[in-house]
């Protein structure tokens, strides 16, 4: 039993075999793609345990090597990006139970709005309102 599982190594670990077997409230890790496919995120929610989407909490690395060495930002603008992803993360959980969907759902909504708003593509007021940075 943990409070956190973390996967930080190999991806496609959460999947049918091994969901059931966790003994955890919440799964954040920085491994990349960690669910072995989509219905994992399902599954995740169906046992009542929180998931933190890797592209989400795995921002910190981006923001810092792209923002220091292509966009020249300060560290203390690196700091402040970085505390953003806590509440990013706030903002998916909230549109996770508010419309009753995964964190996977969200957090890819969120995204492709964010990307969509960037690229200036229209952009609907759900979308929006999931797009504040």
């Amino acid at each position: 039993m943990c409070d956190v599982y973390s996967p930080c190594a190999l991806g496609g670990s959460l999947n049918a075999g091994t969901i059931p077997r966790l003994r955890c409230r919440i799964v954040a890790g920085s491994a990349n793609n960690q669910l072995a496919e989509p219905q994992d995120a399902d599954r995740l929610r169906a046992v009542g345990i929180l998931y933190a989407p890797d592209f989400v909490i795995n921002a910190g690395g981006v923001l810092y090597a792209w923002g220091l060495e292509a966009l020249g930002w300060s560290r203390e603008t690196i700091e402040v990006r970085h505390r953003g992803i806590g509440d990013t993360l706030a903002e998916i959980y909230a549109a996770a139970d508010r419309e009753g969907i995964t964190t996977e759902a969200a957090a890819t909504r969120m995204a492709i709005a964010r990307l969509d708003a960037a690229e200036g593509r229209p952009v609907s007021e759900e979308e929006a309102s999931l797009s504040e940075p």
